[in-house]
């Protein structure tokens, strides 16, 4: 059973100009959210529930607002104002770092969206299952196949230089022993120096994880799990980074097993364990890391960014402007992970 969690009905937003009210914005390809049907029930908004914009990128990604109020005539949507453990308001109407900006992407959540979203998700999820299907219903296989130099010859002609057969590339094959009848990828080839049309060909349908195929999934997995556990949410950082401190506070050795310089026992046996220090919670917002930029392998190229710094002041986020960098490697010897 074949399961695509990553196909469903979606509306991608899109920050497209801002108010002098900082809790505003427009997205001039937004549908009606206030519409209704005949009887003057709501088609989009959920009864009980508000409807909530949760920004992917900007300076509030990971922030999540419920919305006030729609106004599709004019296409804006008013927020409401976020409010944490220190009193400061997000969206903020004083640091240029925690506001709205054009450009910036975002998810309406807790909505129905209309049909033409969900026919669109159903459209890919069967082109989706189709490939899926075609490339599973027969058996994965994996050839050794030579070829008849003459053949080759003959074909090509005597003066070919450059290879005939590139790794890439697609050969049908037809094995009706076990009902193969297929297109399969060249893997690999060893070509003769001294007679040009020797091959010797490796097909393949089958994935061979690679340690970069292996990284980048562990890539997409992390991001998966900072979305789902929403853990770029600026204020569930400060949130779990205090309540562990108050934790920590609360906690008391009613043993008496005080060890004040270094422990040294020959087991430790304890009911609370912190790990991490105060100076390393910080995030970088908005970064982008490029090797390999512009198909230049020696230049690499960082984007322009904040760090925000949620615990070295117990009153504010702290906040820094970081440029945009690039430079060129100076090493013949490149290693990107």
């Amino acid at each position: 059973c074949k399961y695509f969690d990553e196909i469903k009905p979606t509306f991608d937003g899109v920050v497209t100009a801002i108010d002098a009210d900082v809790l505003k914005f427009t997205d001039s390809n937004m549908f009606d959210l206030n519409a209704k049907d005949e009887s003057g029930n709501t088609l989009y908004l959920l009864a009980g529930t508000p409807a909530k914009i949760h920004f992917n990128t900007g300076n509030l990604a990971g922030y999540e607002f419920d919305i006030h109020a729609y106004d599709h005539a004019t296409r804006t949507f008013t927020l409401v104002k976020l409010r944490d453990e220190y009193d400061r308001v997000f969206p903020s109407s004083e640091s240029a770092a925690f506001k709205i900006a054009v450009g910036d992407k975002y998810k309406i959540l807790d909505v129905a969206l209309p049909e033409s979203y969900v026919n669109d998700a159903e459209s890919r999820l069967q082109t989706a299952g189709q490939e899926y299907f075609d490339d599973h219903c027969q058996p994965r296989v994996k050839y050794g196949l030579s070829i008849t130099e003459s053949y080759l010859e003959k074909r090509f002609g005597s003066q070919t230089h450059g290879n005939v057969f590139g790794v890439g590339d697609f050969i049908h094959v037809i094995d009706e022993k076990i009902g193969v009848d297929k297109l399969i990828r060249i893997q690999s080839f060893d070509r003769d120096i001294l007679n040009p049309y020797r091959y010797e060909l490796t097909l393949s349908d089958s994935h061979e994880r690679t340690l970069a195929s292996t990284i980048l999934d562990d890539i997409i997995d992390h991001d998966k799990e900072i979305r789902v556990g929403k853990l770029n949410n600026t204020k569930s950082v400060r949130q779990a980074w205090r309540a562990s401190r108050e934790i920590l506070d609360a906690t008391f050795d009613e043993d008496g097993h005080y060890f004040t310089d270094k422990i040294k026992p020959l087991s430790i046996d304890t009911k609370y364990l912190a790990v991490g220090a105060k100076a390393a919670q910080f995030q970088l917002i908005n970064a982008k890391f490029q090797p390999n930029y512009n198909g230049n392998p020696a230049l690499f190229r960082a984007s322009a960014c904040i760090l925000a710094h949620y615990t070295i002041d117990e009153t504010a986020v702290k906040t820094w402007n970081i440029a945009s960098y690039s430079t060129t490697l100076t090493t013949t010897n490149y290693l990107y992970l």
